[in-house]
């Protein structure tokens, strides 16, 4: 009897006005991500909220720095305040802290590590050929091939890689409307960039 896949972890808190979100990671790079499409807060292939860390090499997978210095300003729906007071807790704050720099700038700000603890079963994932979200309650999408970092989705698995990947090319690195999207016109997040 097949074990039932495990289900994306979901979370909300009163900085995010009761939306539900979750999170996403590519190598060491972490998001808050919109599990599902709401219209005009996330619609089906827009559901990067923000990028929460500056990924780097040889940091641990389960960690990050959160950057303070963020575009949003105000308490409603700013990363920091969404993660620290989530419900239910998806990430702790290890006590550590560094510097890191501004966006365009030399000035520093001071980031705080935070350890996610959720299961990596739990993040929401991408198809890396067609840029397609994972949706709550649907098959979760399987590891492509021995990276454990690609994942792709039925659709592009029942076309095999080589013609996903041909299908897929222009998709990723083009500022062109992505798959599924030639009617409204509008770009999809790309987590693997």
């Amino acid at each position: 009897m097949p074990q039932p896949s495990p289900q994306i972890t979901t979370f909300s808190s009163v900085h995010s006005a009761g939306i539900q979100v979750s999170l996403s990671r590519f190598k060491n790079a972490w998001f808050i991500t919109f599990p599902r499409a709401y219209g005009m807060v996330a619609y089906n292939g827009q559901r990067i909220h923000s990028r929460l860390n500056v990924a780097e090499p040889g940091t641990r997978k389960n960690t990050f720095y959160f950057n303070t210095d963020w575009s949003i300003e105000g308490p409603v729906f700013h990363p920091f305040n969404v993660l620290s007071e989530s419900e239910p807790v998806v990430v702790r704050p290890t006590g550590r802290k560094r510097m890191e720099k501004k966006a365009g700038s030399d000035e520093e700000v001071e980031c705080v590590e935070f350890e996610v603890v959720i299961p990596e079963e739990g993040l929401l994932k991408q198809c890396y050929y067609c840029l397609y979200w994972e949706e709550l309650g649907s098959p979760r999408f399987d590891r492509c091939g021995v990276n454990e970092d690609y994942y792709w989705c039925r659709q592009c698995q029942a076309r095999g890689k080589p013609i996903a990947f041909l299908s897929s090319m222009f998709r990723r690195d083009t500022v062109l409307p992505s798959y599924g999207d030639w009617e409204t016109g509008r770009k999809k997040d790309n987590l693997y960039r």
